[in-house]
């Protein structure tokens, strides 16, 4: 279990394979493609059955785009991002 105020390194939109609106289903798969290497914690699920997960200690911010290439690579999810912020073009 990831300590509520373990700090943040990262904000990934994850869309799992089955849908879920358990904050523990989605979890699950994260936890165990990642191991100890990252805590996570469950933010908000989103339209389309997506959700929103913070990626925190012990993980690095340096780390992070290998582990979203982990967890995509476990093929639990249809899709892994980093969140970020739209800007108006």
């Amino acid at each position: 279990m990831t300590p509520s105020d373990a700090p943040v390194v990262a904000t990934i939109i994850v869309k799992p394979h089955v849908a879920s609106s358990d904050s523990a289903a989605v979890l699950k798969p994260i936890q165990t493609a990642l191991g100890k290497t990252a805590g996570v914690r469950y933010v908000r699920p989103m339209a389309g059955d997506a959700h929103i997960v913070y990626l925190t200690a012990p993980a690095q911010r340096s780390e992070v785009p290998q582990l979203i290439e982990r967890l995509r690579a476990s093929g639990a999810f249809q899709y892994v991002e980093l969140d970020s912020m739209m800007k108006i073009q």
